[in-house]
């Protein structure tokens, strides 16, 4: 019950968000959170969510910014404006809380961010929206198969460190028609077919999920990406064994590199380790031209970070 008040909540401030966006003539999709419910599980109390996630222009985020603190909105992190730019072309996204019911809210202006970073600009889907009718209101949000692609890109840049992430994309096949063909043409035009299939297959041996013809022929195909994708597997089962469930959520790994298929995606992911994050800035504050002193912190931020030092 808890659970439902909290998304009945989250959806009414997505609600009143995006007419807000609209309003102001500020272009805007919904994914993930109650548009996901909705789509994957037919409900929006039928699945836990944290945060409300909403993707616009790049050219709109200060605007953004400005209009939802009108509705009680701060930024998780308080940056410098020469930060902000810097970030700008690392994490893709800027965090809100609200000081009043305490939703938070990622604004993305980019789909994947980060190191495991996949190009999906090319779908252009805040000019051409798919519309998901949530408590009689009509949201802007991606495709059902477009959907599926960014669940299995999102769930490698965390190593599927929560297992429902795969459990939404077998509810997102089991509640609606897919069309797989057009599901491997949008993963191969952003060069995440081996993401895509490797979390299917993976959806398979936990799931018994059914996979189509096309699906199963592809990853037939591929004797590499069966091998990456049991040792995908055999972390997930370990993970989900243990009984330290404390992981951080972004991971350092072979298997996301071996996922990556373009060289721009791989010199991304090696940059983008190595660059300050918000995180980073928290550390210290420090005036511009002491910038580069953040490249000297975040190597020993990764090492606490990822080793558990």
């Amino acid at each position: 019950m808890e659970i439902a008040k909290k998304n009945m909540l989250m959806t009414a401030e997505l609600i009143n968000i995006m007419k807000l966006l609209e309003e102001h003539n500020i272009d805007a999709i919904a994914f993930k959170g109650p548009t996901l419910s909705q789509m994957a599980y037919r409900d929006i109390t039928f699945r836990q969510y944290v945060d409300l996630d909403i993707l616009i222009n790049k050219k709109d985020i200060n605007e953004t910014e400005k209009l939802l603190e009108t509705i009680f909105y701060k930024p998780e992190y308080v940056l410098e404006i020469y930060q902000k730019k810097i970030l700008e072309n690392v994490v893709h996204d800027r965090a809100f809380q609200n000081i009043k019911n305490n939703v938070r809210i990622e604004c993305h202006w980019v789909l994947s961010s980060g190191e495991f970073f996949i190009d999906m600009n090319k779908w252009n889907d805040l000019q051409k929206p798919t519309f998901q009718t949530i408590k009689n209101q009509v949201i802007p949000t991606l495709s059902n198969e477009k959907l599926l692609v960014y669940l299995c890109i999102h769930g490698y840049k965390h190593m599927w460190e929560r297992i429902e992430w795969l459990v939404d994309i077998l509810k997102l096949d089991l509640n609606n028609s897919l069309d797989y063909v057009k599901v491997l043409r949008i993963s191969q035009d952003i060069g995440a077919q081996k993401i895509v299939l490797s979390s299917l297959y993976l959806c398979e041996k936990l799931f018994t999920m059914k996979l189509s013809i096309n699906i199963t022929n592809a990853i037939q195909t591929e004797p590499k990406l069966i091998k990456v994708s049991n040792q995908m597997f055999q972390k997930i089962i370990k993970l989900y064994n243990s009984s330290n469930k404390s992981q951080h959520s972004k991971q350092i790994s072979s298997i996301q590199f071996y996922m990556l298929t373009t060289y721009k995606s791989k010199f991304k992911y090696i940059k983008t380790l190595l660059s300050p994050t918000e995180s980073d800035y928290q550390i210290i504050k420090l005036p511009k031209y002491l910038n580069f002193v953040y490249y000297i912190i975040r190597p020993f931020n990764i090492l606490f970070k990822y080793l558990n030092i």
